[in-house]
């Protein structure tokens, strides 16, 4: 009408962009229409119909029609009603604000419920696993008491207390939460899962209780108990053992013997460990996570045995079974892929199937870190074997050791051997160390110490 630009003449083309964004009509249509008269003409009720289908729900419908409001006083024909555009942004921004709270609050609201939901259907699941378990006689149901009687180091919290955050005990994998704790000193590993309990998964649960209950072995970590107290997981308890092998290879948990750690003594350690790799084969159980965290030792001492004083080691594998239900978990299992890479199989990490020969891999590598008494940081096969050829030759039978090793990281896995024929070209190592007078066999030493000690008692005879 006047042929003069104003800021106000811009506020009035924002309010058509407005209606354009939350009606997505062109502010002209092709028969010539205006957008804004003809929203500015229509009821509340059409214009509710206006708005775009794909935006439109009954939480931010508010929002929206507050949004044509403004479009509204922007699209005014005095000028001096429209409003300026700092106070237009600070309407949008505060709508926005608004919006973001409420979207929140709904989040929360849907997240709690969700919790709700998915806490009932655990709850359920778990009251018919532990009542199918009751009926078939299962033995190792504890209660939530004697899990929390078990005490984590070093913070001496319990065991829900350690799971609830309070504590640095904790270690997040895959599979759960894993506290690290002692009763009446024996030790436990503690796991709270971290499921979503399907009927699949109850299914394979149930399974994996009433067989890990019916192993027992002395190299087999054994099942101490399941907890199906807890509401939001159930908690799988462990025995353990007095020091895990990878804190006497790399840490500090040798120190606390008087011995070497001798060629003999890691032969019976990997003697050990095999035997009870085979005897879950032998169950057709596949481990799924063999690495030098899942061997544990339990000390004691020979002193009512054949060699008085000596201190022995008995190897035992922990950390088995619980593996094959994160299959059921997509998001999981990739996270559990992840997890300590180098022990896994090449063919495990494409297909993400278990499998014996699989274990059979993870065994040489622990076998390799064993004797080279290094971490192995790569996932190449020679530059694993590698670490055995910088080794001194203080043990006679590294040779036998890398081919075993060799044979175990074997890149076709119809190429391995079995586990039951890897303890059995173990005990041959170990039976010819024991039969040589070598410096590093702890037997040796032991009957060199026995003949000093009766040369030095004849001496002492002989002079009185």
């Amino acid at each position: 009408e006047t042929g003069r630009l104003s800021p106000k003449c811009d506020v009035y083309s924002f309010g058509v962009v407005l209606l354009e964004l939350i009606t997505r009509s062109k502010g002209i249509d092709d028969q010539n229409r205006s957008l804004a008269r003809v929203f500015a003409h229509s009821s509340i009720d059409e214009r509710y119909k206006l708005f775009d289908n794909e935006i439109v729900t009954n939480e931010n419908v508010d929002f929206i029609q507050e949004m044509a409001n403004l479009a509204l006083d922007c699209l005014k024909s005095e000028i001096e009603d429209r409003p300026q555009m700092k106070e237009v942004l600070e309407h949008l921004c505060s709508l926005k604000r608004k919006m973001l709270e409420q979207e929140r609050k709904i989040a929360e609201l849907m997240e709690e419920r969700r919790i709700a939901e998915l806490t009932e259907r655990r709850t359920v699941a778990f009251r018919e696993i532990k009542a199918i378990l009751q009926d078939i006689g299962f033995e190792r149901l504890v209660t939530k008491e004697k899990i929390d009687s078990i005490v984590g180091n070093p913070k001496q919290v319990s065991t829900s207390e350690a799971f609830s955050g309070k504590s640095s005990v904790l270690i997040q994998r895959a599979i759960g939460k894993i506290c690290m704790g002692h009763l009446k000193n024996i030790r436990f590993i503690v796991i709270k899962m971290s499921v979503e309990a399907d009927e699949i998964w109850k299914e394979m649960f149930l399974y994996e209780m009433i067989m890990q209950s019916r192993i027992e072995h002395c190299n087999v970590a054994k099942l101490f108990g399941c907890c199906l107290d807890h509401v939001d997981a159930p908690v799988l308890v462990y025995k353990y053992g007095d020091i895990g092998l990878h804190d006497a290879l790399f840490g500090n948990a040798w120190q606390q013997f008087d011995c070497p750690f001798a060629c003999e003594i890691r032969l019976e350690i990997a003697v050990g460990a095999a035997e009870g790799l085979a005897h879950l084969h032998s169950l057709n159980v596949v481990h799924g996570d063999v690495r030098t965290a899942n061997v544990v030792l339990d000390v004691y001492s020979k002193s009512k045995l054949e060699m008085p004083g000596i201190t022995a080691f008995m190897a035992k594998i922990a950390g088995y079974g619980t593996q094959r239900l994160l299959s059921l978990d997509k998001a999981k299992h990739e996270i559990f892929l992840t997890e300590n890479i180098h022990y896994k199989d090449p063919h495990y990490l494409k297909t993400g199937l278990m499998a014996k020969e699989y274990d059979v891999y993870g065994f040489g590598v622990v076998l390799v870190e064993l004797f080279a008494q290094n971490m192995v940081q790569m996932h190449d096969v020679n530059m694993v074997l590698k670490e055995l050829d910088g080794i001194p030759a203080r043990c006679h039978h590294l040779k036998e050791i890398k081919k075993l090793a060799s044979w175990c990281l074997a890149s076709k896995v119809t190429e391995r051997p079995a586990m039951d024929k890897v303890v059995r070209c173990l005990r041959a190592v170990l039976t010819n160390l024991q039969n040589l007078h070598d410096p590093c066999n702890c037997k040796s030493m032991y009957n060199k110490s026995a003949m000093q000690s009766e040369q030095i008692t004849s001496a002492k005879s002989a002079s009185s």
